[in-house]
């Protein structure tokens, strides 16, 4: 029964393993790491300190896993380190020392995965105390000595500093921990030595204690050291002065170099070995101290001597005879020594010399001349009495120029009314320069210019344009002056409001012309012109007049509207007057209408008689009746048309009778009939009541197209004598039949 179960165990783990492997996924997982400093995270030197990684891995049953665990300090691995089935590992410090301190940190990885811990700082304080080696305890002026400092048990980078009674006379950094320098002894005496060092950490740096003090005794350098000056240590300018400066015995220890030196001040005047001479004529300017120095090694010793020299003549004075000079003045130059030694020269025994950029002028002490630019330049002079010459300090002259005449300019335009600027400058001039502004002969203004490059400048107003010739200017310099000439410029006159002109009746297809004048105001003029219905110029033009015009060569009706001008110079701006103009019909485009309006009433006037013939000829048609004769020829026809006033009123009939008589051609009409009415309207309603004889006499005939009117007057009987068929009709919608009146 176990062994079963056990074959099944085994054979469910190969399966996992086969199905993992067959699916791609991972048979473990990190779940975490960390890491932890013991004993803890700040601690003292010498401690042993445990860097602990401790990792949390699932895995599938059965499956053995590699660890590689590796430890991270300040992100650099220090160690790793590889296991098996283990989920942690620690890393051993022994002794910890101050580099050992940073941040730390542990990664495990596995396979392909790993994963960082967070870090965990751990800090050790406290370093050992440098040891010092100094290679002598004893030493003498001029030796060199090695001292070493040591801290053996440290690590990290270093800087050493060796000191010397209490200063630091050495410094090195070095990645070892140990450091050694050469000190040259220099001084007598007990000399105290200690050193101490740094550790550099990350972003820190600890400071050991110092060293235990070495005391080391330093002996005089054994030596014999002179410096004479003969003959005296007080002389005069002239005389010839011996130096001398020597080594005696000198006790050194070992193969040291040595060095012997003639010194003022700090210029070396000669070297050598044991012995050294300087013979010179000494001047004012050898007066000092002068030294014997010699060098043995680092150690060096030396005697001094002070020597006075005592001036034989003064330096030179060069001097001008006036503080200011200007151009065709006349000046002098004078050299002379005011102090000299009356023991050893006389005063006629000082020679002068003038001289200017270096060439010699006089050899006297005295120079005239009268000035003029050629003259500026450095000038010096020269005494010279026993072979000794003495030269003067320099002497920059320069001759002062008169004033030029000045020149009037004005700063930006004269505009009649206001104020403005005048320039006054000259062109040559030594400073001050006094300008003045004159108006005709009065002085108006006064400025003085003190600096270079100065214009004055005076304000002004000019109220008409020929008094501007009046301004002048005056320029004056050390008591000499010119004036200008008259102010020549031009006067800008502001402009006065601007006219705007245009001609009378205007049509369509005009050539307009847009006058725009101004009655006064200075050229040149800019004249824009403007329509109301655009905010840009219809013309903007620059001219050297008082006037100027816009053409508009055809002018069209959609250009109705308001004109106006404006001009402008460098005064001001003006406004014109606002002009109205209205665009009228062309004259052929009035013809056409008006010929346009006739053709339309003409037409009109026909098309309404031809409506009322129309109109007329239907109710004719509707309101005859006609009359056919019972024994007339074929050709006679008579039409008679009552009107309806006549019959209404002469025999009250309430129906208009129409007859209407038909000849033919050739037959003859009476001509005895009454007035004809041509002009009675037409009878459209009668009703007969009685009929009463009609007159023959006023029957209307119709011959040819003309027709006659009568009043019917006669009888029945007379009807039937006519042998006419009346036939009555009534002009009604309900015609009755035809009606024989025959008797």
């Amino acid at each position: 029964m176990d062994t079963g179960l056990l074959f099944f165990l085994l054979l469910f783990i190969a399966w996992e393993d086969v199905h993992y492997a067959a699916y791609g996924q991972s048979s473990f997982i990190i779940n975490s790491i960390s890491v932890s400093i013991q004993p803890s995270a700040s601690v003292q030197r010498d401690t042993h300190v445990t860097v602990l990684c401790q990792a949390k891995v699932s895995s599938v049953i059965g499956v053995t896993l590699d660890y590689r665990f590796s430890i991270l300090k300040d992100e650099s691995e220090v160690f790793n380190g590889t296991t098996k089935a283990v989920d942690h590992f620690s890393y051993i410090i022994n002794q910890a020392r101050v580099s050992d301190s940073g941040n730390y940190r542990c990664r495990i990885s596995i396979e392909d995965q790993s994963k960082t811990s967070e870090h965990e700082s751990l800090r050790v304080t406290g370093l050992q105390t440098p040891v010092l080696l100094v290679s002598s305890s004893s030493a003498t002026e001029g030796d060199n000595v090695k001292v070493a400092c040591s801290a053996p048990e440290e690590r990290g980078t270093f800087t050493f500093f060796i000191f010397a009674d209490g200063k630091n006379i050495r410094t090195k950094t070095t990645t070892q921990n140990q450091a050694e320098v050469e000190l040259d002894i220099s001084r007598k005496g007990t000399m105290k030595l200690t050193c101490d060092y740094t550790v550099q950490l990350l972003g820190e740096v600890e400071r050991s204690k110092l060293s235990f003090e070495h005391a080391m005794f330093v002996q005089e350098l054994s030596l014999d050291l002179l410096l004479t000056i003969s003959p005296s240590y007080e002389v005069i300018e002239g005389d010839s002065v011996d130096f001398t400066c020597r080594l005696g015995r000198a006790h050194m220890h070992g193969q040291l170099s040595k060095t012997l030196s003639l010194i003022k001040d700090t210029l070396i005047l000669k070297s050598g070995l044991n012995v050294i001479n300087v013979n010179k004529n000494v001047l004012k300017s050898d007066s000092g101290e002068y030294m014997c120095k010699v060098m043995i090694g680092s150690a060096g010793k030396v005697d001094k001597k002070n020597l006075t020299v005592a001036e034989i003549f003064s330096q030179p004075i060069l001097t001008i005879s006036l503080p200011e000079v200007f151009e065709q003045d006349n000046f002098s130059l004078s050299c002379q020594s005011h102090n000299f030694s009356s023991s050893r020269i006389h005063n006629r025994d000082i020679r002068y010399s003038i001289f200017k950029d270096g060439r010699l002028l006089t050899s006297s002490g005295f120079f005239v001349k009268q000035a003029s630019s050629t003259d500026n330049g450095n000038y010096t002079c020269k005494a010279t009495a026993k072979s000794i010459q003495k030269e003067s300090p320099g002497l920059v002259f320069k001759a002062k120029v008169l004033a030029s005449q000045p020149v009037l300019s004005v700063m930006g335009k004269v505009i009649l009314g206001r104020p403005f600027d005048i320039c006054c400058h000259s062109e040559n001039g030594s400073l001050p320069i006094t300008y003045s502004l004159y108006y005709d002969e009065d002085v108006i203004n006064t400025t003085t210019v003190q600096q270079p490059n100065t214009t004055a400048v005076f304000t002004a107003t000019v109220n008409r344009t020929e008094f501007i010739w009046k301004f002048r200017c005056r320029a004056q310099n050390h008591g000499h002056g010119y004036m200008s000439e008259h102010l020549n410029v031009q006067v800008v006159v502001p402009l006065s409001e601007p006219q705007l002109l245009v001609a009378g009746d205007i049509t369509e297809g005009d050539q307009v012309y847009l006058i725009c004048s101004v009655p006064s105001g200075t050229p040149p003029i800019t004249f824009s012109w403007y329509s109301s219905t655009t905010n840009q110029p219809l013309r903007r033009k620059v001219v050297h007049g008082n006037s100027n015009h816009h053409i508009i060569d055809s002018i069209t009706r959609d250009m109705t509207g308001r004109y106006y001008c404006e001009a402008a110079n460098a005064a001001n701006q003006e406004k014109s007057n606002s002009v109205n103009i209205e665009v009228k019909l062309a004259l052929w485009k009035k013809g056409l209408i008006a010929v346009s309006c006739l053709l339309a009433v003409t037409a009109a006037v026909i098309f309404g008689v031809v409506c009322f013939k129309a109109k007329r000829g239907k109710r004719e048609m509707a309101a005859e009746l006609s009359v056919k004769p019972a024994s007339a020829t074929p050709d006679d026809s008579v039409t008679a048309s009552l009107s309806h006033d006549e019959l209404y009123n002469k025999v009250r009939v309430d129906v208009g009778v129409s007859f209407r008589s038909e000849r033919t051609p050739g037959s003859e009409c009476s001509d005895q009939s009454g007035t004809a009415l041509h002009h009675e309207p037409d009878v459209e309603y009668t009703e007969v009541v009685h009929p009463q004889p009609v007159d023959p006499a006023r029957v209307p005939l119709k011959k040819g197209t003309d027709t006659v009117y009568s009043e019917l007057q006669t009888s029945p009987r007379d009807l039937l004598e006519s042998d006419d068929t009346v036939e009555y009709a009534k002009l009604n919608n309900d015609i009755p039949e035809p009606v024989d009146v025959s008797l």
